[in-house]
């Protein structure tokens, strides 16, 4: 395993830990510009996720990714009303629970990071401010 992937993958192992969640997730935009793909997981039940593009607006990641702002999401399926669209990442890892984050340099959004439980239970405030001051740690990893 080359280092920088041996680091990111303590770190996401690290955050799960400290949140008590069973997966964290790193994805990273495409030299192009153009995609942003998951490249890093923690907690995986499959290697789905490789294959994965995020989608601006779909889902925790998508959302975060759109507004440049954290973004909260809990499963709420099991209501007979509810027509949310289906979101891969969630469905291939069976996640009831989540919070993502944009990762920036300057004013570019480089990364998404996304935690998360197969159980619905929401993070709290101090779980997401621990979450939220690792993130600068982060950001020198993606660096080209």
């Amino acid at each position: 395993m080359p280092l920088l992937q041996s680091i990111i993958s303590q770190r996401l192992e690290s955050l799960c830990h400290m949140t008590s969640s069973d997966f964290s997730a790193l994805a990273i935009m495409d030299p192009d510009g153009k995609h942003v793909r998951w490249r890093y997981a923690y907690g995986n039940r499959t290697d789905r996720y490789k294959q994965m593009t995020l989608k601006p607006g779909l889902g925790p990641a998508g959302v975060a990714l759109r507004t440049g702002r954290p973004a909260a999401w809990e499963d709420r399926s099991s209501s007979s009303t509810d027509k949310s669209p289906v979101i891969p990442m969630m469905v291939a890892e069976q996640l009831r629970c989540a919070v993502a984050y944009p990762i920036a340099d300057r004013d570019s959004i480089r990364a998404v990071l996304l935690i998360a439980r197969r159980l619905p239970l929401p993070y709290t405030g101090s779980e997401t401010s621990h979450i939220e001051d690792t993130l600068p740690d982060l950001l020198p990893l993606l660096q080209d």
